[in-house]
């Protein structure tokens, strides 16, 4: 753990991942899933722009509506869409990774810490940049 090193941040450097890309996200979009009146409350608009990678902190009770609020607001259900727990720490795991239609209906148990919900294209330059390493090598 680095002091000042946000989760988002961390989290791209442990799993491989990047939070921008040319051509795939021109923006990163940080925010909490806070509840109001119940329900899970963001600004939607702004949630389900393709063109950003949304970092949900503290999302893990709320991922299941989370991802079908995105879709709702046209985040397209093939969106990749990772769950970290913990991120930045030593004990940091990846509790789920998929698609936003996957993740309507996973469950996301035994979460000790905290989990991040990061939501975006980029996503799948983790695969893309070990593809293309694994072809340069070969």
């Amino acid at each position: 753990m680095v002091p000042g090193v946000t989760a988002a941040c961390a989290a791209a450097a442990q799993y491989g991942f990047p939070l921008t890309h040319r051509g795939e996200a021109r923006r990163v979009v940080f925010t909490t899933a806070r509840l109001e009146a119940g329900a899970l409350s963001a600004d939607w608009a702004v949630a389900a722009d393709p063109e950003a990678t949304l970092c949900v902190y503290m999302g893990g009770a709320a991922a299941g509506e989370l991802a079908a609020r995105l879709v709702e607001a046209g985040r397209p259900p093939a969106t990749p869409v990772t769950l970290v727990e913990s991120a930045g720490r030593p004990e940091a795991r990846k509790l789920f990774e998929g698609r936003l239609s996957d993740l309507l209906h996973a469950r996301v148990e035994g979460a000790g810490g905290p989990v991040l919900i990061v939501v975006g294209e980029v996503l799948a330059q983790r695969a893309g940049l070990a593809d293309a390493s694994l072809r340069a090598t070969a």
